[in-house]
């Protein structure tokens, strides 16, 4: 194709080649506009991405402090581990009690005497177990009967002659899967079979009931197996460990319970029976888990302060170099600080004690020109020493009733807070034959 070799009718001004020298400029301008422009978009796509991940590590701060769990966390310490431990719960009310343990709960254990071997033949016949309260003869100490624990079903186990030996009713008693660990041991003299009842307390102590496939009571063979007071003698079982309940006195008050593991004595605390000492008085200590509050707290206040200053170069202008930050005047980051300053500040809508939001647990705007957050644990000791219930309404989801009979369980994340009445005119009842029975649900709580 021709080319135009000179413009502005052959004054020789405008050139081929000085034409594309003036089309490459311009267009090296708008590239250039649109490369700095591509720059600052993803600059900011990246700045808001930091902006994110700092967020959710504020979040993650927001929620170790706000969880009802760690909100409401109590400890509690034992004055003698050896004799008892405890462990609580957030329901848990600070306080210092003192347990005197007179007994710990055993299971029942009884022994056969000594075989030669674990193939020795035993006999066939039934072994029925119950389970109750024995009672026993206070001279001699033989089972004289037994009052049935009616939760624990009667189990009988037959022993045939594929099973019939030491080992064979070994695996047939641990087999039938009724509460009873059996095992063999070797006490020197021989092997004996030991049976344990695996839960603790008197109600779970065995009787054992040795008959033949008539029904009636062996008198040898498999007799060896039997613990009643029918078929008592010395070459019956010989027990090893009665089947007792735990029994201890808190703040004077006597209680027994089936398991060393005892709670709903003191509320929201576990404890946990290790030996019985009588006369030695152990102290529980329950107080509010302050240490843990306090590293959360301190966690957030962190993890602001992180985000603030991040945020804080990118909108901030500097008059020397008259250089702009990235993020000045962004209107979503003006927004989120906003947002983040009233929820440190405001008080809490539905709180009516003396504690009402974190300002005044010690969380406060420094004076410096950063205004970023100072934490006094000192502050917040003293709140939750004085009114630990306001301290955890602030910083947890939480729910008070005036009425001890109806208890505040959770909420969901469409609960309102406020106050809400609640008028009882039916209980749960259960359905018996040709009866419906009527349920009626009633859900309270007087703030979130």
């Amino acid at each position: 194709m021709a080319s135009i070799e000179s413009l502005g009718l052959g004054s020789g001004v405008l050139t081929t080649d000085l034409v594309d020298k003036i089309i490459t400029a311009e267009k090296e301008v708008s590239e250039l506009r649109l490369d700095r422009r591509q720059e600052l978009i993803e600059a900011k796509i990246t700045a808001y991405g930091e902006i994110k991940g700092l967020m959710s590590t504020m979040q993650a701060a927001v929620n170790n402090l706000a969880s009802p769990s760690a909100a409401g966390a109590t400890v509690a310490t034992s004055s003698n581990e050896d004799i008892l431990t405890v462990t609580t719960s957030t329901t848990a009310d600070p306080g210092t009690y003192n347990v005197e343990v007179l007994n710990t709960a055993k299971s029942h254990s009884l022994a056969t005497g000594t075989f030669n071997s674990f193939d020795e033949i035993i006999g066939t016949g039934e072994l029925s177990f119950s389970f109750g309260d024995n009672t026993y003869d206070g001279v001699t100490g033989d089972i004289t009967g037994q009052d049935v624990n009616t939760d624990r079903p009667t189990s009988t186990i037959t022993i045939a002659e594929s099973n019939r030996t030491l080992s064979g009713i070994r695996d047939a008693i641990n087999n039938a899967d009724m509460g009873v660990t059996a095992s063999i041991i070797n006490d020197g003299t021989g092997y004996r079979l030991l049976m344990t009842s695996d839960d603790t307390g008197s109600s779970n102590a065995m009787r054992i009931e040795a008959r033949d496939d008539s029904g009636n009571l062996l008198t040898n063979g498999l007799a060896a197996m039997a613990f009643n007071e029918l078929q008592s003698g010395p070459d019956n079982l010989e027990q090893t460990s009665r089947g007792e309940d735990a029994q201890l006195s808190v703040n004077g008050l006597t209680i027994t319970r089936e398991s060393n593991n005892v709670d709903e004595v003191i509320k929201g605390v576990t404890i946990n029976l290790k030996s019985a000492d009588v006369g030695t008085q152990v102290s529980i200590s329950v107080e509010p888990d302050t240490d843990t509050l306090s590293e959360n707290i301190q966690g957030f206040v962190d993890a602001y302060n992180n985000l603030k200053q991040f945020v804080d170069d990118l909108s901030s202008y500097d008059s020397d170099s008259q250089q702009a930050g990235l993020l000045l005047g962004d209107s979503t980051i003006r927004t989120m600080q906003s947002q983040i300053r009233s929820l440190i500040s405001e008080p809490i809508a539905g709180l009516n004690g003396e504690y009402r939001s974190l300002t005044e647990l010690g969380v406060n705007t420094n004076r410096n020109a950063d205004y970023l957050l100072e934490y006094d644990a000192s502050v917040f000791r003293k709140a939750i020493s004085e009114e630990r219930s306001s301290i955890v309404g602030i910083l947890a989801k939480s729910g008070v009733t005036s009425d001890s009979q109806i208890t505040y369980v959770n909420d969901s994340i469409n609960t309102k807070a406020g106050s809400y009445g609640v008028e009882i005119t039916q209980l749960a009842t259960q359905a018996n034959l040709g009866v419906i029975g009527a349920v009626g649900f009633c859900l309270a709580r007087n703030r979130r």
